[in-house]
Parts: structure tokens; C-alpha cells; sequence
């Protein structure tokens, strides 16, 4: 979720500026389109597409944060807090304020255990799901290893399972994002699983396009439903199945997209998940098109290129300032 810096791989930064456009650019504002995606494909994707931005966070942090010392992880737990909290606060009061979720949230989300209590908040409670992930980090890279990183996804998700089926608590969206944070925790302690993800062979690439298309023809009529069992796994082998085709794409369009373009869109990202519904109900406010073809134009050309450069500037802004 930080800024891309040059050694970043342009690959990484554009999927995940990809992920979030599509989930703020049209699952969440699929009203607005006149045209959409066939079946339940929209619903499928928005998962793929968060569990994608998991991947990415646990990808990056494990090759970033180094904690050998519980002085370490105090120091990761601050700096995380430092750079996504505020943001994260000033968008859940706004929330509150302009009437997007219900004041009774407000403390559960503020102290990050809504998801633990299986609280729903509208959108942002993507973004208190990853702050849990962030206080597991130290437990998955205290003297890493693919075969610890393994045994305490399953013991953990095992655990959630466990706490939910006995008490209703934990959101059920968690499971499959942890499963996606692990992921790329573990591509970064295991050259084999990399290679696997990275640079797959033949075998590998027809083997994940026949998971796909059994998936898609199968649950193609079936929306996702984030309480079932059933539908957390289908998400993660949805999500293992596309990972090394959105790899090759992302690589493919990296080299085709300019680079200022993926800057912007990586940079922009977290601001613009945490804000876009706040200035989409700005802008609804400011003008309401009478008919549905002005309503789009209004959303694709004046409200989400207002969102994507806001989120820009203040995600510049805000670096800079807890630099």
C-alpha cells in the first residue's frame, strides 16, 4: 500500500492499481454502467480482484520488513499505523458524517475489530481486514519459512472456522484474503513456488486455464456468497488459478501502458478505495443527471478522473509528510 518506488516491478504496481479500478470504477457503480459483465462473472472478479491486493500487500512486505526481534515488530506495527490509520479514520468519519454507515460502527471500526465481530462496514471494512493481517505479519517473517508460512495459514484459518461456526464472530471474507496475504508471503520464501507463479511452464499455464474455465462453467450463475464455505475456497482456487495469467498480462501491458500512467493509478490506489464513495455521493449531490447515459459520462469522465487525482495528490502529500 505504500507509494511504488523505482525498484518496485511496474508489473505489481499496475495489477494493483488494476484491482482497485475495477472495483471502484465498476463493481461498486454497476448501476451506472448501461452495459455489464455476463452472469455473476462482476461478483467473481470483485473477490479476485481484493484477494489480488492481499497478495500484493504480503508480497511486498515480506521482501521489505525484516523482523528478527519483537523491537522490529514494534517498529513495523508503528510504521504501518503511521501510514494507513489517519487515512483510514478521516474516511470512516466521513463515512459517518455524510450517512454511508451507521453511527453504531463508528467505535468497533475505529478500534479495527468490526471484521472480528462480523460488523459489516461498507467498503472500508476491506481496509480493517488488512490492519489484522498486518499484526499476523510478525508471526509469518519471525525466522521465516514456506513450511512455517503454510502450517499457520491452515492453523489459522482453521481457528477462524473453529471461532465462527461457535459463535458467529469473524467476518468470512477473511479466510480467502489470508489465504491470498500468505500467498505472497510465501512467493517470496520459496524460489520453486515463485518459478511456479512467475514464470510457469507450459504444463503449468493449461493446467490453471482448465481450473479456470471449470470454475467459470460451473459458477457462472452462482453469486458469490460470502458467508458459505464453499464459496471462501472457490475464491481461492479462482485467485491461484488466474494468478499466473495476471502476471503475464501485467507484464505484457507494463511494457505497453507509459510508466507515468502506472504511477499515478499504483500511487493513487489506497486513497482512491478509501474515498471514491465519498466523492461519488459529492458529486451526486452537485448534479444529478436526468438521464441514465448522462449519469455514466458524469461518473467516467468528471467523478472517477476527480477521485483518481485527488487520490493522487493526497497519497503525495501524505507520504511526504510521515516520511
Amino acid at each position: 500500500m505504500d507509494a511504488p518506488t523505482p525498484a518496485r516491478d511496474l508489473t505489481f504496481d499496475l495489477l494493483r492499481g488494476a484491482a482497485v479500478l475495477y472495483i471502484v470504477g465498476y463493481y461498486h457503480i454497476q448501476e451506472v454502467w448501461l452495459v455489464h459483465l455476463p452472469g455473476t462473472l462482476s461478483g467473481w472478479l470483485a473477490r479476485v480482484a481484493l484477494a489480488l491486493f492481499c497478495f500484493l500487500s504480503g508480497y511486498f512486505l515480506s521482501q521489505r520488513a525484516e523482523i528478527n526481534h519483537w523491537a522490529a515488530a514494534g517498529r513495523f506495527y508503528w510504521r504501518r499505523l503511521l501510514k494507513i490509520y489517519p487515512l483510514y479514520l478521516a474516511a470512516l468519519s466521513a463515512f459517518v458524517v455524510l450517512g454511508l454507515c451507521p453511527k453504531v460502527l463508528f467505535w468497533p471500526s475505529a478500534l479495527l475489530i468490526n471484521t472480528v465481530l462480523n460488523w459489516n462496514l461498507l467498503t472500508l471494512w476491506f481496509v480493517s481486514m488488512i490492519f489484522l493481517f498486518y499484526l499476523l505479519t510478525p508471526l509469518y517473517l519471525f525466522h521465516p519459512s514456506i513450511w512455517k508460512t503454510g502450517v499457520l495459514t491452515v492453523f489459522l484459518v482453521g481457528l477462524i472456522v473453529l471461532v465462527r461456526s461457535t459463535s458467529g464472530w469473524i467476518d468470512p471474507r477473511i479466510p480467502p484474503n489470508l489465504a491470498a496475504f500468505a500467498i505472497g508471503i510465501g512467493l517470496t520464501q520459496s524460489p520453486r513456488l515463485r518459478a511456479a507463479f512467475f514464470a510457469p511452464i507450459p504444463l503449468v499455464r493449461v493446467a490453471s486455464l482448465a481450473i479456470l474455465g471449470a470454475m467459470f462453467a460451473g459458477q457462472f450463475r452462482t453469486p458469490p456468497h460470502d458467508g458459505a464455505w464453499t464459496h471462501a475456497v472457490s475464491i481461492v482456487v479462482w485467485f491461484i488459478a488466474a494468478l499466473p495469467w495476471l502476471i503475464i498480462a501485467g507484464r505484457w501491458l507494463s511494457g505497453v501502458i507509459p510508466v507515468r500512467v502506472i504511477e499515478v493509478l499504483s500511487t493513487a490506489s489506497f486513497i482512491l478505495y478509501l474515498s471514491h464513495r465519498i466523492i461519488y455521493h459529492f458529486g451526486e449531490e452537485i448534479y444529478l443527471a436526468p438521464t441514465p447515459i448522462l449519469r455514466q459520462f458524469f461518473y467516467l469522465i468528471v467523478l472517477l478522473p476527480v477521485a483518481l487525482g485527488f487520490s493522487y495528490f493526497a497519497q503525495k502529500a501524505y507520504g511526504r509528510l510521515v516520511k
